[in-house]
């Protein structure tokens, strides 16, 4: 058993670190809150709407996620990563679609400014270091501008001087309005970026309760 009675509440422009021990359940939780995996019980709304229970359909609502391993496609660059986080994602003025090309390459280059990547565009994903693949992993959960973000450990693994950027794009989303669910054990990280906290227990047992509305 997991996530046994939890109940959170994330407001637009806030973010809540979940945070707990190995098997509290909080990857599982981020399962359930992007469609990943169906609960045996409780609901979740987006907006006050109950997404489909599939990827899709939580994506079609805006749910955007970030993985503990980065989960990019190597054979492709560096943009076409990023870029990836837009699929659905493209607006349109009076009916009329905007030129996809021309508004891809304006949401990945401040997808790209936020996280502080100065890769060449077409360099393979399999070509960089694990820092900067977190990077563009949160880069492409930036460049749809999200109602919800959902980062599971964004931090962990890596160098020191990635971390500042990588802070960096979480408080972008934040700035920009979306609500933010992160999972991450670095208390300096938690401390410098939630506005809330969820302390999760051991699966089976986990009873906490966190709201930043």
């Amino acid at each position: 058993m997991a996530l046994d009675r939890v109940d959170l509440d994330v407001a637009a422009g806030t973010c809540l670190a979940v945070v707990g021990g190995n098997g509290s359940g909080k990857s599982t939780l981020l399962d359930v809150l992007s469609g990943l995996r169906k609960p045996d019980g409780g609901t979740v709304a987006i907006d006050g709407s109950q997404p489909e229970w599939a990827p899709a359909g939580f994506a079609r609502l805006g749910v955007r996620r970030s993985f503990q391993e980065p989960r990019l496609v190597g054979d492709l660059g560096v943009d076409d990563n990023i870029a990836l986080g837009l699929t659905g994602a493209l607006p349109s003025v009076a009916s009329i679609p905007l030129s996809r090309r021309a508004l891809q390459a304006e949401s990945v280059a401040w997808a790209r400014h936020a996280v502080g990547i100065d890769l060449p565009s077409r360099r393979l994903a399999s070509k960089v270091s694990y820092g900067q693949r977190k990077r563009i992993e949160l880069a492409r959960v930036l460049v749809g501008r999200p109602s919800v973000a959902l980062l599971d450990e964004p931090l962990a693994g890596v160098a020191a001087e990635d971390r500042p950027r990588l802070l960096a794009g979480i408080a972008a989303l934040v700035e920009a309005g979306t609500a933010v669910v992160l999972v991450e054990h670095d208390q300096d990280a938690v401390e410098a970026v939630a506005t809330s906290v969820l302390e999760l227990g051991r699966a089976g047992s986990s009873t906490a309760k966190a709201s930043t509305a």
